[in-house]
């Protein structure tokens, strides 16, 4: 059943390890009807849930398969594309975590704007600074019971200003940022060109196939390089 609504996934719904493979099956067979197989007629489900080997010889589901097979008519159950099982909304990406993100991209707005909005107050860079210290004492001073008053201290100054600094940054150069966010690494046992070809099939098993792959001349690259093109031949 889970497989089955799965398959009638979207694979772009579905956890990259999930998806990869319910994506390479709708590839191979792209018209086909899938259909569900009762767990009492299902051969599978007698070695899976621990028949006895003896018990076995005397099961006829195990030698000659389900008993639709050899009528005329197939059971007509079928799974609703819509249909959607406990078991299988946990390979689904996490909705949950989608919200708050969606959120927080709402919040950020939020901020970006109060950034505008105090950039043109004014273009003196110390009175910024200043008004921006005020605005985290007095959020500081509704958390706390004991309030600051007072002149700005340098630690306040030097709050607001890497605030200023890192907001007004993410707000300039978000795309480079969100880039260089994007690394996967890869552990391998010692750099032989198995052990690298072995990390390259980690990787596309979580990420799907590289459309282009650059990498140095380096022995365990340039030697898997050449063990791939020979077992293509």
């Amino acid at each position: 059943m889970i497989v089955l609504a799965c398959l009638r996934k979207e694979p772009m719904d579905l956890k990259t390890f999930v998806q990869n493979r319910v994506a390479k099956i709708q590839e191979l067979y792209p018209n086909q009807l899938w259909r569900h197989v009762p767990s009492d007629q299902n051969p599978a489900d007698l070695v899976s849930r621990g028949v006895d080997p003896d018990k076995l010889l005397q099961q006829n589901l195990w030698f000659n398969g389900p008993t639709f097979l050899s009528g005329d008519d197939y059971p007509n159950r079928t799974i609703n594309c819509r249909e959607k099982l406990d078991e299988y909304n946990s390979e689904l990406k996490n909705c949950v975590n989608e919200r708050i993100e969606n959120f927080q991209s709402v919040l950020n707005i939020h901020v970006n704007d109060f950034l505008n909005d105090l950039l043109n107050l004014s273009n003196n860079y110390i009175t910024i600074l200043r008004v921006l210290s005020f605005i985290f004492r007095f959020v500081e001073n509704l958390k706390g019971i004991n309030k600051v008053a007072g002149p700005l201290t340098t630690k306040e100054f030097e709050k607001a200003e890497t605030y200023l600094v890192k907001k007004v940054q993410e707000q300039e150069f978000s795309s480079d940022i969100n880039h260089l966010k994007t690394v996967h690494i890869e552990l391998v046992s010692d750099l032989t060109s198995q052990a690298f070809i072995a990390a390259l099939k980690r990787f596309m098993a979580r990420r799907g196939k590289c459309a282009k792959l650059f990498s140095d001349n380096g022995k365990n690259f340039v030697g898997a390089s050449n063990e791939i093109k020979n077992s293509l031949k």
